[in-house]
Order: structure tokens, then sequence, then C-alpha cells
């Protein structure tokens, strides 16, 4: 182990960065030994991402298909001094290379993996990924106004108007909703035209979503959604903003045993 500790790691340079980095060979030897397929490998303390680097190295030495997931707290590599940002002792080198938390470091070692590998084999191996941090939802609570029904109604009003924060996005709502309704971390999400219509298309463990956050959900657009499902009697899930729903369509939802529609609002 000491003699792997000491290896220098060709896609970044960990070693200038954390005096003792987890060795990338040992932690592959032991996913190639009990992991196969499309296995799960998660690790709460990721640190520089040698987990994710080494599933990504296991793959690309025997086609499996493993996935990760790791997670690691932005632990800051500067403090504030008199107002001023100053690398800690631990971080100085990365904060020099321009990495203000250990979570950073490990987003970039990985978009690097991928050069380490050989040509022929990057064209089946998988080096994508997804960052997420955790973050308030971009829908404004309802403001409590006491018992002032005038001003109730009024507020009420202006909120069905502007439910969301400022700066939201239409994939980050939709990611959200799709985690609220206790989809697995929705990576699969894909922004397609059907049609006239922008639409986001997710297929879930349960259910197939669409997002429709540009238009109006109009009974042409239901038609147009309903044909990608895979048979009639799909159920549709239609996840919108409130303000996009039409009477009409309010309706076909309401009759939702038949014709299989179900709305998800923000």
């Amino acid at each position: 182990i000491e003699q792997l500790n000491q290896q220098s790691d060709g896609s970044f340079p960990l070693s200038d960065m954390f005096q003792f980095p987890k060795p990338v060979t040992l932690v592959q030897t032991l996913i190639e030994s009990c992991t196969s397929g499309d296995d799960l490998i998660l690790d709460f303390f990721s640190g520089s991402g040698t987990t994710a680097h080494a599933v990504l190295a296991a793959n690309a030495r025997d086609g499996e298909h493993r996935r990760f997931m790791v997670v690691q707290l932005p632990e800051q590599t500067y403090e504030i001094k008199k107002g001023k940002e100053v690398a800690t002792k631990a971080g100085k080198v990365a904060y020099s290379a321009g990495y203000r938390s250990i979570d950073a470091i490990a987003r970039e070692r990985i978009r690097r993996i991928e050069n380490t590998f050989e040509d022929n084999i990057k064209p089946q191996l998988d080096c994508g990924f997804q960052a997420y941090h955790i973050a308030r939802s971009w829908q404004r609570p309802f403001p409590n106004l006491g018992t002032d029904q005038d001003n109730h109604i009024q507020a009420m009003g202006e909120h069905l108007d502007n439910p969301l924060r400022i700066g939201w996005t239409e994939r980050a709502l939709l990611t959200e909703c799709l985690l609220k309704l206790r989809e697995p971390v929705p990576h699969h999400i894909s922004e397609e035209n059907i049609g006239v219509y922008r639409v986001w298309y997710y297929s879930g463990r349960q259910h197939t979503y669409f997002g429709v956050f540009g238009h109006e959900i109009t009974a042409e657009l239901l038609k147009q959604l309903r044909n990608r499902l895979p048979t009639p009697q799909t159920a549709l899930h239609v996840i919108s903003l409130d303000v996009l729903v039409t009477d009409t369509t309010r309706q076909l939802a309401v009759q939702g045993n038949t014709i299989h529609l179900h709305f998800y609002l923000v």
C-alpha cells in the first residue's frame, strides 16, 4: 500500500495537492474483485475522486459498465482573513491552481480521466458524469400573511403569477420535481423538439415524464406527447407550470381514468 500511495497519478497532479491520496490501483483492484455489470459504487467521503477514477479505470480494462456516486462536502481551500481570501496550509497548492474547494478538484479530475485511456477504448467507455449540490427549492415559499384576508388574496395571485425564484432553469426545475416524485437521480434527461414544441423527456423508474415549460399545454401538444408513449394505455405524465395549463386540458386531466393523463404543476 505504501508503494501504491507513492504512485504518480498521470491524469492529475494529486501528489502536490494531497499528502496521502488513495491509490487508484488498489481501489480499482478491490472494485474489480467484487463488482461487475452496471453495479453502483458509492463513496460518501470521495475527497479527490479516487473511487470515481478507479471505477472508470476498471470499466476500461474489463469492458463492464459500473456506475459511481461520490459525495464530498464543499470543503474550501481558503479562509477569510481581514476580508480577504487566504489559502489554507493544506489547500495552498490547490487554491493556487484555481480550485476553491475539494469537490472542485474531484470534478476536474473526473473530466480528465478519459485522456489517460487508449484511443481504441474511449468509444466504448462512458466517462460522462453529472454534478449536483444541495440547494434551496426553486419554488418560492408562500408568505405567511396572518389573518389579513385581502392581503392574502393579493399575495396568492402574485405568487401564482411568479412561483419561482430568480435564476431558475427548466432542467433544474424538472430535476427537482423528479426527485420530489421519488425518482432516482435523473441523469438521462433529454431535450427534444416534438412538432413545434420543445419538451424535456425522462424515462423514469415507473413512468415516462415530459417537462413542458415554454409552451401552453394544449390538446394538440398532449396528442403529440401521447404519440411518444409505447402503448395507448400508457399513462401520460406531464410536469409544467400551473399558468401554462388551459381549462380544457385541466378537464382532460379530470378524466384521467379514461385517458391516463396526470399533471404535476408548479
